[in-house]
């Protein structure tokens, strides 16, 4: 069985929505590849960032989802963003949502950082993970 354990230096106050390192024992890898919010069933990118956000959290969790975890698999995530400003002014309760609802109230790693362009010319945003799930 894999376990998490939290690593907050002292002296250090825990983030919102985020760890500053986790220490993951037991368990196998699974490495998640860039998503987009795109349906998997159409793979043409949803409307609007958050409705975006929302589903390339749902499509990295039903990949961890399929190799036998959940949201509380995740020990790590790199959010590549088109444009800040969107992340920045996007609803806290309609992120925060989107997060509760697939990934619940854990906090992995997270980087997130904006691009010039993704290889989707529909995306907005694309999600990258590691987790860590059970043997």
């Amino acid at each position: 069985m894999s376990t998490s354990e939290v690593i907050l230096p002292t002296g250090w106050s825990r983030p919102s929505g985020y760890s500053h390192g986790l220490a993951v024992r037991g368990g196998r890898d699974v490495f998640v590849a860039g998503q987009f919010g795109w349906a998997p069933g159409t793979k043409t990118c949803v409307e609007g960032f958050v409705a975006q956000w929302d589903q390339a959290l749902a499509n990295v969790v039903e990949i961890v989802s399929a190799a036998g975890g959940g949201g509380q698999s995740i020990v790590s995530m790199r959010i590549y963003l088109l444009d800040m400003e969107q992340y920045r002014n996007a609803s806290p309760s309609d992120l925060g949502g989107s997060w509760v609802k697939h990934i619940g109230k854990w906090f992995p790693t997270v980087t997130m950082v904006q691009v010039g362009a993704l290889e989707d010319a529909q995306a907005l945003i694309e999600i990258e993970a590691l987790a860590r799930v059970d043997d």
